[in-house]
Order: C-alpha cells, then sequence, then structure tokens
C-alpha cells in the first residue's frame, strides 16, 4: 500500500512505501502478527519486512505484460460518500467537456427524488487508448444484489471513501465481497476538501484494518490510494502538494492497475454471463453482461442457457449490439470476448448464458445472498378500489412482479397461500418501497400486508434470524431516546463516540425484525437529523421477544368526507393523516394515538345548523395542526398484522381488516 507526502521519511511531493504485501507467501490473516512491535510510524503502517511493490517512483508504474485494451472496473461505496458524482468527473475528463447534468448515471427519476442509486449501470470512456467499461453501482445495503450481480465482470474495484466518515457498514460489505472475487483494490480518499477530513492517516489505517479483517491477499493488500474531490472534479496522489485540476490521477491508475479481463480466446465458441436487462420499444428485450468467449456481430444465431444448463427457448439471432456512453446508446457491429456489451432480439434473464448455438455449458453465475424479509402483494380490495389506479387487477400485478424478478436476483416472487396475492422476498424495507412505488408509477392499485423476518434452520435444527450492524448518527439531545430504544428492540451497543461537535455516533448488532419500523420512528423523533445505515453481518438462534412498542392507530368508524369540524376533536387524540374534504371510510387509518390502543373516530361529523351566533367563520377561529401524510416507507414498515397498506397512483392509506366486527 502506498503512503504518501511528507510523512515517514517522504521527500516533499515524493511517495514511499511505508507498508506492502507480507513476504514468504504468507495470508493476509497473519499480516497483523507480522508488523513490527513499533510498526506504526507517524500514524501509518509499516511492515517489518517490505517486498517490492507495483507502484514505484514518484508517479511512476513498473512496466506491466502488454494485454487487451479494455479494462473492466467497479465503484463501490457507501451512501453519500459522492461514487455517482466521481463518475461524472471521470467522463467529464475523458470527453473533454462539461457533463450537461450532475449525477448524470442516476437517470431513473426516482433516482434523481432520493438522491441515491437504485440500478447498476456500465458506461464507456476512453483513456490512454484503452476502453474503460466503468460499472456504477448501489451504495444502500438494501441494494446489495445489484453490486453482487456486476462484480462478476469486474476486472479491478475503486473503492471510494469519505474522508471525514472512514469506512462505513456498505463499506465493509462490498468490499468483502470485491475481495472475496479476487478483485484488486485501489482506493479513493474522496472529499478531502472539507474542513473535516482526517488527513493524518487515520481513513487509510481503518481501510487497510479493514481489508486485512476480511482476508485479503497480499496482492490485494498492495494498493494505490488517491486524495479526492468528485465535487471539484480532482484526484491527486499528493494531496498537500499535487496541483488540483483533473481526474488524469485516477484514470491513469485504473488503466495501470485494473489487469484487462481474463477472458480473450476470441476463435471459441460465443458465451456472455446476462447481468441485466432491459425492455426497448424498438428493439424489444436487452440483455446486457460480459463476454467470456468468441465474437459478435448482429445477425449471429445464439440461444440462451439457464443456470442449470436448461435451453430457455428456440434459438434466435442478434439483432443489434449496443455500448453506453454517458447515458446514450452507441450501436456497434462486433464485440470481443472481455467487452461488456448489450445485446438486443433474444428473450434472456439475469444469470442466463448467452451463447452460440453449439455451446452445451452455461457459465458460472455468482450466488446472491439470500433475502432477509418478505411481504404479500395483493390486490386492493377497500372500499375504494379501482378510482384512482390503471391496473387493479391480481393477474396484472402479478405479471409485473414476476417481470420484475426477471431483472433483479434479489428479489424473488411466489403465489401466496389460498392464491390470495403474491409473497414478495427482498433484501430490506427501502428495496421493497422502491420496488412498490415504481409500481405505483406505472398505475398499479395494491394492497400490501405486514413484512415478516425471514429465518432459516441450521444444521441442528435451530430457527436462526438474521442480525445487522448498526451505526447510528445522532445529536446528544437525542442520545438517550436511541439508546433506550435500541434496548427495547434487543440491540446491543459495541462502540459509542462523539464526532462532529454535539452529535454521537453508536455501532450496535440488532436483529433485523428490531429495525422494522426503527426508522421512520428516527425521522420523527430526530426531526430529520438522525442517520441510520445498516449491513447485514450474520445469522444467531431466534429468541422469542415483545413486539417493539408502537403507538395506536386513529380509525375512522364510518364513511363519507372528513370535515373541519370533526378533525378538530380527532387532532386531540394524536397526529392526523388526513385533511378536510379527503374521503374516509369505515376502518380507514386517520391518525396516530398518542396511546399504545386503537381508538376509533368520527372524523365525518359535521356541525348542525343552530340560531347560536358566533364572531365568524370556525375555520377562522381555530385552525388545524398540518396533518402528516402517510409515507411509503413508514406505511410499510407501520402497518400491522392486522392491517393494509392500500397503495394507488394518487393516494397511500392504512386501514383495519374487519374493522366493524373489531370495533364490536
Amino acid at each position: 500500500m502506498l503512503r504518501l507526502g511528507a510523512r515517514a521519511g517522504a521527500g516533499a511531493g515524493g511517495i514511499v512505501r511505508t507498508a506492502g504485501g507480507v513476504g514468504g507467501g504468507r495470508s493476509a490473516s497473519a499480516a497483523a502478527a507480522l508488523l513490527a512491535p513499533a510498526g506504526r510510524c507517524s500514524g501509518h503502517w509499516r511492515f517489518a519486512r517490505p517486498r517490492p511493490s507495483l507502484w514505484v517512483g514518484a508517479r511512476g508504474f513498473a512496466d506491466m505484460p502488454s494485454g487487451a485494451d479494455i479494462r473492466n472496473v467497479v465503484i463501490c461505496a457507501h451512501v453519500d460518500h459522492g461514487k455517482t458524482t466521481l463518475v461524472d468527473k471521470l467522463l467529464q475528463e475523458s470527453q473533454g467537456a462539461q457533463v450537461k447534468e450532475d449525477r448524470l448515471m442516476d437517470n431513473i427519476q426516482l433516482e434523481k427524488e432520493r438522491g441515491i442509486t437504485i440500478m447498476s449501470k456500465v458506461t464507456r470512456l476512453s483513456w490512454g487508448g484503452k476502453t474503460l467499461n466503468v460499472i456504477d453501482t448501489p451504495g444502500h445495503q438494501d441494494f446489495g444484489g445489484e453490486v453482487q450481480r456486476v462484480l462478476s465482470m469486474a476486472g479491478g474495484i475503486v473503492l471510494v471513501v469519505c474522508a471525514t466518515d472512514g469506512p462505513m457498514p456498505q463499506t465493509k460489505y462490498v468490499l468483502g465481497k470485491a475481495l472475496a472475487q479476487g478483485l484488486k483494490p485501489i482506493v479513493v480518499l474522496n472529499k478531502v476538501d472539507r474542513d473535516t477530513a482526517k488527513l493524518d492517516g487515520w481513513v487509510e489505517d481503518r481501510v487497510f484494518e479493514l481489508m486485512i479483517s476480511l482476508g485479503a491477499t497480499d496482492e490485494q493488500l498492495d494498493f494505490p490510494i488517491l486524495y479526492a474531490s468528485a465535487k471539484n472534479g480532482w484526484a491527486v496522489f499528493d494531496h498537500e502538494n499535487d496541483a488540483r485540476d483533473s481526474m488524469r490521477a485516477l484514470l491513469d491508475t485504473i488503466v495501470k492497475a485494473v489487469p484487462p479481463p481474463v477472458y480473450q480466446d476470441a476463435d471459441a465458441d460465443f458465451r456472455m454471463l446476462v447481468t441485466g436487462i432491459e425492455y426497448d420499444l424498438y428493439n424489444g428485450h436487452v440483455g446486457t453482461g460480459l463476454i467470456h468467449s468468441g465474437t459478435l456481430r448482429p445477425g449471429d444465431a445464439v440461444k440462451t442457457l439457464a443456470i442449470d444448463g436448461t435451453p430457455t427457448g428456440a434459438e434466435g439471432k442478434v439483432k443489434a449490439l449496443f455500448v453506453r456512453r454517458g447515458v446514450q446508446r452507441e450501436e456497434i457491429k462486433e464485440a470481443r470476448a472481455g467487452d461488456i456489451v448489450s445485446v438486443a432480439g433474444t428473450l434472456c434473464h439475469v444469470t442466463d448464458t448467452l451463447c452460440a448455438p453449439d455451446v452445451t455449458e452455461p457459465l458460472h453465475a455468482t450466488p446472491i445472498d439470500p433475502p432477509t424479509i418478505r411481504m404479500v402483494v395483493q390486490a386492493n380490495d377497500s372500499p375504494l378500489k379501482g378510482k384512482e389506479g390503471e391496473h387493479v387487477t391480481a393477474a396484472a400485478i402479478r405479471a409485473r412482479l414476476r417481470k420484475e424478478a426477471d431483472n433483479n436476483p434479489a428479489i424473488n416472487i411466489e403465489e401466496a397461500g389460498g392464491g390470495d396475492g403474491m409473497v414478495v422476498y427482498g433484501r430490506g424495507e427501502l428495496q421493497l418501497a422502491i420496488l412498490v412505488e415504481q409500481m405505483r408509477r406505472e398505475g398499479f392499485e395494491m394492497g400490501i400486508c405486514s413484512p415478516q423476518i425471514i429465518t432459516r434452520k441450521n444444521a441442528d435444527g435451530v430457527d436462526e434470524e438474521p442480525w445487522e450492524e448498526l451505526t447510528l448518527d445522532v445529536e446528544e439531545s437525542h442520545q438517550g431516546w436511541a439508546l433506550n430504544m435500541l434496548t427495547q428492540r434487543g440491540a446491543e451497543m459495541e462502540d459509542m463516540k462523539n464526532v462532529e461537535g454535539d452529535r454521537v455516533r453508536m455501532n450496535y448488532v440488532v436483529p433485523s425484525s428490531g429495525l422494522l419500523g426503527f426508522a421512520s420512528q428516527l425521522k420523527v423523533e430526530t426531526h430529520g437529523t438522525g442517520v441510520m445505515t445498516s449491513v447485514y453481518r450474520e445469522h444467531r438462534p431466534a429468541v422469542k421477544r415483545e413486539e417493539p412498542p408502537r403507538k395506536g392507530k386513529l380509525v375512522s368508524m364510518t364513511s363519507g368526507v372528513a370535515t373541519f369540524y370533526a378533525l378538530r376533536d380527532v387532532e386531540k387524540r394524536g397526529a392526523i393523516f388526513i385533511k378536510p374534504g379527503d374521503e374516509v371510510y369505515e376502518g380507514s387509518v386517520i391518525g396516530e394515538a398518542t396511546k399504545p390502543d386503537d381508538l376509533y373516530m368520527n372524523p365525518t361529523k359535521a356541525k348542525h345548523n343552530s340560531n347560536v351566533r358566533t364572531k365568524g367563520p370556525l375555520e377562522e377561529l381555530v385552525r388545524l395542526v398540518p396533518p402528516r401524510p402517510v409515507t411509503l416507507e413508514e406505511g410499510i414498515t407501520a402497518v400491522r398484522d392486522d392491517e393494509v397498506l392500500e397503495v394507488t397512483p394518487k393516494s397511500i392509506r392504512l386501514r383495519k381488516v374487519d374493522a366493524a366486527r373489531r370495533r364490536k
């Protein structure tokens, strides 16, 4: 690993090697044991017996064997560490022109609105006579399946780490998956221009220790480090002395450090592993993946093999070949082994092998981590069904969910018992909420039942449940509430420290069941200032726990239109979700009670006319507290076993099942 600047004996602007691989073929797990007793020098790790490195000179590189002119690299980071902005600047640097919009790769409307990456995407750029296929990935752990399915296409990984926060839970998750596949890392410390950036070696040490704990090999531990400000468009080796004017250092490092694809047999039969699909109104089904062998041209005959080698349809012909530059498609006439391309004209699914007609053996597809949460999606059967949506039948919902499962290996579906809807399996609340929001915008009406954590049986037949690592940042004034709430949810504290003034960072391990609904509570209690991130750690024996404390619901006991007069009394019992003029029905949830028990009320009551005079309209004398509408994420986690979340293109409502019987 490189250590930069005038530390540990480095000259001004020079690069010195104060840490490296371990000689004698020892594994990375033994690296910590080989640190010299005085193994730290000025905040950096130093091995007792360094070995020669690939990285030499102030900015030079050792000569590498000549190979293909393709470099496939995946860029990974924790949420909000600047990964997508970094891709924008790489595109700008390679094209020599200004990128017209920020976060260009986040081209899905939901990505733009929420400021997160949801789908992995591939773009192509040219640098130094080489072709770089850059893969942008999500940073949230709920979309970890998107990261897993594209790692097989990459030859190296650019790990982006915030220079203030250091490695975070998702950093550990994606780095562990990349190291397990043998990818060589390039570390970029981003946001070093901030006043809070830790540039004393603390972040570099945490990254190095993390790689050792994840079992990195000696070769993987020999990684370069660059310092960057993606927002300002520069990356350098020496943040103190180098000119901060471009991303050239990072692009040069990718070309030198990332090995070319190992699949270079252009004369063999064509084989490509499909890692993504999309639909085009003109070209139809389009599959994207890495070509492992052979060449492909428009008009070539191909077939599709499932992961078990079973043909999944008749042979077809390639209609067109595409690559992407930025977010724009560019048609090409030929693709060869080692390249990442999109193929139109064939019906395929993720993990399928697209191949020549004579091929009988499918390519190996990397297994995706199993889902941890499930919920039932059914047709909307509320009294207001069919009034706001275009697709309202169970058959339409089933077809849409099957289409999603074909393209997203982290989503699994099956028929619910009794034919009552579909069971959707996923990796977290946010992933399921994004799926429901996409369907809602496409005109679907549906009912969502209470989500459940998935357990499994170990070798001894004991039920096990998933546990997650939770990192929680809150203001000191909310520290007591967070400690009390997480203790009630079965969490175990591992660390707590002050960060950035009056904020506190707490690290927990917590059962996944204990996190259901916690994010929405955190948002309300901290007024949006609390930040939480979590990532799967392990399975432990399942323990019966009391349900986390929840507030009761305010439930409508009549049908009609909500009135100002009635809501004036309803808001005294808790927070209201509706406003005057909204249509309600018996059993619809109109608010959240201050007490744990449900309370049935009449929100449609009107003021009767009388001969009693008032000074003016009632609305001018009394004002209602603005309602707190139910958001999709809050609704999914707040719905209980006796409730259903009604989702339409225009509304999100909670309702009680069989409310009349329960009220009696």
